[in-house]
């Protein structure tokens, strides 16, 4: 008969303890069993997504009584989304593992598995999405998160959902972040996928002003489709699309007034062509600009 290498067993052990635990800090116990966990496979962390959401669902107080899941709670694509391991080959598997089930007759469309998706904010924070390229470059489309973000988007559309994640989750936080580090491809993609400029009281649009960068403040204020603007990979420069130029518009109002906030922030940081740009869209100076 064959002979089964007992360090096999043990680590098939291992994964079925893991998935009855339910433990997020077993993987880190340390490094032989980081890297054991690191080579999991993607069903073995699909299934563990799937029970940490069902544990979730049915957690309890500290009084043993079962806590109200609020019907505005995310559904469990949202929830998978919170955690590293939710990479796209154990997204896909949960799209078909969600799709197979069989629809919950009590359930409306809206209490769907991909109700209350929201982008987390550890898509961007500074680990995943930085500036800093080790050789200098800047920011392209196949930089992190937009590979993932596009291929999640890219689902819905496959599978037929709506509503799409929320790109506006935290007060506009990826949009506003995306700006930040100047990852210009994630911006136009978020703004094509709905992100608000508004949010948080223009955030986004203050933080490009701040970085004295007119093409970007124009591209978050003005409405109308990104895809009149292109980034220029090489350079990371914003510039109008020469295929979209020169085509008939149908007028579309701002994604954004300007004002007088906007206005003295521009002053403040010495940027004149983003005031000269501000006062013709309307920007009325306080007395706080004047002074």
């Amino acid at each position: 008969c064959d002979i089964i290498d007992p360090i096999v067993i043990n680590i098939q052990l291992l994964y079925e303890i893991h998935l009855v635990a339910m433990s997020e800090t077993l993987p880190n116990t340390n490094s032989h069993f980081a890297s054991v966990f690191k080579g999991a496979s993607i069903s073995h962390r699909t299934a563990y997504l799937v029970g940490r959401y069902e544990e979730w669902l049915g957690r309890r107080d500290k009084n043993g009584r079962g806590v109200i899941v609020s019907s505005s709670s995310r559904g469990p694509i949202g929830y998978a989304l919170l955690f590293p391991l939710c990479t796209e080959p154990v997204l896909d598997a949960l799209f078909r593992y969600y799709a197979s089930l069989p629809p919950d007759p009590n359930a409306s469309r809206i209490d769907s598995w991909t109700k209350f998706t929201q982008l987390p904010r550890r898509l961007f924070s500074k680990s995943i999405l930085s500036s800093a390229k080790p050789d200098g470059r800047p920011l392209r489309s196949s930089d992190a998160p937009l590979p993932f973000l596009q291929h999640l988007y890219d689902l819905f559309s496959r599978y037929n959902l709506s509503p799409r994640p929320d790109t506006n989750a935290h007060g506009g936080y990826a949009l506003t972040r995306a700006v930040f580090v100047g990852h210009l491809p994630l911006v136009l993609f978020l703004l094509s996928m709905g992100a608000r400029p508004i949010e948080n009281n223009s955030l986004a649009v203050r933080v490009a002003i701040r970085k004295r960068d007119l093409k970007l403040v124009r591209v978050l204020i003005e409405g109308g489709s990104t895809e009149e603007y292109v980034v220029d990979e090489r350079t990371g420069t914003l510039k109008v699309n020469a295929g979209v130029a020169g085509k008939k518009r149908r007028r579309i109002g701002d994604r954004v007034d300007a004002n007088a906030r906007m206005l003295k922030e521009a002053v403040e940081v010495g940027a004149s062509d983003i005031v000269r740009y501000l006062l013709d869209k309307g920007a009325r100076p306080d007395m706080q600009v004047m002074m």
